[in-house]
């Protein structure tokens, strides 16, 4: 059977806390912490498939498909840890979003130069 809740009625979760211990909190499932995980989720996906297409020589470094899927994991990497404080992993996807954003440019800069000069 079924529970059901009232509109302010959620069921409870232990949420492990630091050296705090666990805390008892009612949650929410529309609460924007799912969305945080949802795009933790969205980052490791997108990561993990780029690492797999370039290790298995399906593209190269100067594929946009590769770096779009570095630079959209990176940033929802940085919204997913930056909202759990886990700063260092922060910072390291910074910085790989920085390099993926950076190396596109480059790409597609490159790409607009070759199609506007002349064929001889």
């Amino acid at each position: 059977m079924a529970e059901t809740f009232e509109q302010d009625e959620f069921p409870t979760l232990s949420i492990r806390s630091g050296v705090l211990g666990a805390v008892k909190r009612k949650v929410n499932p529309m609460a924007p912490v799912y969305f945080i995980d949802i795009f933790g989720w969205i980052g490791s996906v997108a990561v993990i498939v780029a690492y797999a297409l370039i290790s298995s020589s399906k593209v190269n470094s100067r594929s946009r498909l590769y770096q779009v899927l570095n630079l959209l994991g990176s940033l929802c990497l940085i919204v997913n840890t930056a909202y759990y404080h886990a700063f260092p992993s922060t910072v390291v996807n910074f910085v790989w979003l920085v390099i993926a954003a950076s190396t596109l440019a480059r790409i597609v800069r490159s790409a607009a130069e070759e199609t506007t000069q002349p064929q001889t």
